[in-house]
């Protein structure tokens, strides 16, 4: 998911996770659900240049989008952060770095608004 939302540059949203991010999110949440937690209540820190610099494999014009969606991803959540659950940060957190390779901001942003999005549906849709 991440390697294609950097690639084709777009905006990280609820639509372009896939099922993958839904099911890392729930693996994370079973087995970690608070063993990550943002630096001093922020927005935390990610290596994201090594898991872009990867994606691109050479090509400097993916990495620079790679690279600038991770830093424009980084720039909203220090303007939404405190918006999102504490519990929802924690969970997301854990899940954008449980790559050791990859960790992301725009897998964070997406986790953190797939769950946003999935706390709005109607009660009938969530069952």
């Amino acid at each position: 998911m991440m390697l294609k939302t950097c690639i084709a540059g777009s905006t990280p949203t609820i639509r372009n996770a896939g099922i993958l991010g839904v099911l890392a999110l729930l693996f994370a949440s079973v087995l970690a659900p608070s063993a990550v937690v943002a630096e001093a209540g922020g927005v935390p820190s990610l290596e994201f240049a090594k898991g872009c610099r990867d994606t691109a494999g050479g090509d400097a014009a993916v990495l620079g989008r790679c690279m600038g969606d991770e830093q424009r991803a980084r720039q909203k959540l220090t303007t939404e952060w405190e918006t999102f659950p504490h519990g929802d940060r924690t969970e997301c957190t854990a899940l954008a770095k449980l790559g050791t390779v990859l960790q992301s901001y725009v897998e964070l942003i997406t986790c953190l608004e797939m769950a946003k999005e999935a706390r709005a549906l109607p009660k009938r849709a969530k069952e």
